[in-house]
C-alpha cells in the first residue's frame, strides 16, 4: 500500500536466505559434531581391552568403608586408575585394607 520496499513483504526473502543459512550451518555442525564423537568412540574401541580408560576421582570422601567399597568396585569395572584427593582416605590405610578386601 504504498510502502515500497520497507513493507513486510520485502524483506521475506532475505530473511528466508538468512534462515536457509542458518539451517544449512547447523546442519554442518551437527554433522562436525557427530564424527568427532564418531572418532572418539573408535578411539575408545582401540585402545587396549577395547575400553576407553575410566579414571575415578573421590574428593573428600570421609567414610574410609565407603573408598574401600570404591576401590573394589573400581577394579572389577576394569578402571584405570583411582585418584583420592582431599581429606579421602588413601592406602595405606588399615581400615581401607581391610573394606578393600571384603575382611
Amino acid at each position: 500500500r504504498g510502502r515500497g520496499r520497507e513493507g513486510p513483504l520485502a524483506p521475506l526473502p532475505l530473511s528466508a536466505a538468512r534462515a536457509a543459512l542458518q539451517i544449512l550451518f547447523l546442519h554442518r555442525q551437527h554433522n562436525a559434531m557427530r564424527a568427532a564423537f564418531l572418532r572418539s568412540c573408535d578411539a575408545a574401541r582401540a585402545s587396549p581391552g577395547g575400553r576407553a580408560r575410566v579414571t575415578l576421582v573421590l574428593d573428600n570422601l570421609r567414610s574410609v568403608y565407603n573408598v574401600g567399597s570404591i576401590f573394589r568396585t573400581a577394579e572389577t569395572a576394569g578402571c584405570w586408575e583411582v585418584v583420592t584427593c582431599g581429606v579421602t582416605a588413601h592406602p595405606p590405610h588399615p581400615k581401607l585394607k581391610k573394606t578393600a578386601f571384603s575382611a
